[in-house]
């Protein structure tokens, strides 16, 4: 497989963080309301109920959580696909030079995937971490403004 295979993989993520994205928000905007108001989330919740109806302010900051969601989640699945690829090519090419490869066979399993993960979930984050910024910021201008 070939690092262009992994166009794929990218679009599959962005498509299912911008799906996510509609979802959350509304929920992000909870969350920092009441965050920002110090008080119950019954009250941020009906807040936010009694706003739906308002020209998008219950939506307000949806555009920065699309793309702290959207791309950060391609990047996500790139990395992890990428980084397990590269690990179990690795692993393989070690195997075939070690005479104790099947006692180290279960050890490669686990680790790969744990490995992957972490590394995937830190580049997201690198990447997705100033997005998530902007949509605080704006969600928490949304919080004063209701």
């Amino acid at each position: 497989k070939t690092s262009s295979s992994l166009l794929p993989v990218f679009c599959g993520g962005v498509v299912g963080g911008v799906l996510q994205s509609f979802v959350v928000s509304p929920f992000e905007l909870v969350k920092i309301r009441q965050q920002a108001a110090g008080g119950a989330v019954t009250l941020a919740v009906s807040t936010l109920a009694g706003t739906l109806g308002r020209a998008g302010l219950a939506t307000r900051g949806l555009g920065a959580t699309l793309l702290r969601d959207g791309v950060p989640h391609g990047a996500w699945f790139v990395a992890y696909e990428w980084s397990k690829r590269r690990m179990t090519r690795a692993a393989a090419n070690d195997d075939e030079n070690d005479e104790a490869a099947t006692t180290s066979r279960g050890r490669t399993d686990a680790a790969v995937p744990l490995c992957a993960g972490a590394f995937a979930a830190a580049v997201a984050w690198g990447v997705g971490y100033p997005a998530d910024l902007v949509k605080t910021r704006v969600q928490s201008h949304a919080a004063r403004l209701a």
